[in-house]
């Protein structure tokens, strides 16, 4: 069940998020997400994006606006299989404090009207399965619509 081949059209976002998602309270904010909400957390386990294994994705929907947050373990790959895809990033930046780099470097890329964004990830549930993950973000909400701050 590969995720990004799901957003070629409105219909195909909405039939792949009732197959392979189930709601949860609009209103829940996952720790791992903060300060983001999400509307729906995947029901399987065999999801993927650009043949990578999803340990898990959320997803927030508002009318025709959506935000897949993609879990994968770092050590497939994931920031070279998406410019190997998509070309490079339209946006990097990284965040520093006294010269010192905090998390990963923030990068961004786009296909059509979808912004992907690896962003960095802190686990800090402690998961023992979101060790080690980098957070995907990929829709074609705006960063104010992902916080809901509109």
């Amino acid at each position: 069940m590969e995720i990004s081949k799901c957003w070629n059209s409105k219909n195909d976002v909405e039939s792949y998020i009732r197959k392979y998602f189930i709601p949860v309270d609009s209103n829940t904010t996952f720790d791992t997400l903060f300060p983001c909400t999400a509307n729906y957390i995947n029901a399987v386990d065999s999801l993927s994006f650009l043949g990578m294994r999803v340990e898990q994705c959320w997803v927030k929907k508002e009318g025709s606006l959506y935000a897949f947050f993609i879990l994968i373990h770092e050590s497939q790959g994931l920031e070279e299989a998406i410019s190997s895809v998509y070309g490079n990033p339209r946006i990097k930046a990284q965040t520093y404090a006294n010269d010192t780099p905090l998390g990963r470097e923030y990068n961004v890329w786009q296909d059509g009207d979808i912004n992907l964004e690896l962003v960095s990830f802190r686990n800090l549930t402690k998961t023992k399965r979101y060790e080690n993950c980098e957070l995907l973000i990929a829709g074609n909400m705006s960063r104010r619509q992902l916080t809901g701050r509109h």
